[in-house]
């Protein structure tokens, strides 16, 4: 089953406070864009288009603001997709949407489409960004990126290690060879 983007959107709000409609359109665009660099396929069929605010899938922006009631289903979500949902929520679910539109307005996929709409940063435009251009940027930040995600899920399973092992009482507690093993 296909996922939309009222799909994924439902996915990041059950991972996190999305704090508004800007931090939730970016959040989308990394969500796209990891998928696209880490699967070669879009997460979701959704255009996103170069608004004045950064990247911005229109149709989940129209409903929101119209308070149009989207069915998602989270069903329609498979492993790589919810992989992808918690990696751009732990990556990027601290960030306000004022952060993360400076931080879109840094970046190629943007900044091409606004080129090609031949607009100024302030001025409006519904430019698509492409799915290819959006891969090609993320695959270029692939490596860095994947390093941080795979050091933050050790840094966590270390964090619940260590949780666990405080918890048991002192004559069960691990030696520091088992522990290690465990790991």
């Amino acid at each position: 089953m296909a996922t939309s983007a009222f799909d994924i959107a439902a996915a990041l709000r059950q991972e996190l406070n999305v704090s508004g409609l800007v931090q939730l359109n970016k959040l989308l665009y990394y969500a796209q864009g990891w998928h696209l660099a880490w699967f070669d396929e879009p997460l979701f069929p959704e255009q996103i288009q170069a608004f004045k605010m950064g990247p911005v899938v229109a149709e989940v922006s129209r409903a929101e603001r119209d308070e149009v009631e989207v069915e998602s289903d989270l069903t329609a979500l498979d492993d790589r997709a919810w992989a992808v949902v918690r990696f751009v929520a732990s990556k990027y679910g601290r960030a306000t949407g004022a952060t993360l539109t400076r931080s879109s307005h840094n970046e190629p996929p943007w900044i091409d489409a606004r080129n090609r709409a031949a607009v100024n940063n302030d001025e409006h435009s519904t430019e698509p960004i492409s799915p290819e251009a959006i891969r090609t940027y993320f695959k270029t930040r692939e490596g860095q990126d994947q390093a941080w995600f795979w050091s933050r899920q050790w840094q966590d399973h270390v964090n619940e290690s260590l949780a666990e092992l405080s918890q048991k009482p002192h004559h069960e507690a691990m030696s520091i060879d088992d522990f290690l093993a465990s790991l």
